[in-house]
């Protein structure tokens, strides 16, 4: 289990090749997000990365 610490709410962590996870205090709704999920502290809002583009 992986326990998140108000510490580092809002920073991004490159998880696996294709995701990127950002921790925030969560939100109800959030555009641009392919997924919310809830682990225990905190949201993880997971960011569908498209190898085509430089953004």
């Amino acid at each position: 289990m992986v326990v998140m610490s108000g510490a580092i709410l809002g920073r991004k962590l490159k998880v696996k090749n294709e995701f990127i996870y950002s921790v925030i205090p969560c939100p109800k709704e959030k555009k641009n997000h392919m997924e919310h999920a809830v682990f225990g502290i905190g949201c993880f809002d997971s960011y569908n990365i498209d190898s085509s583009k430089s953004n």
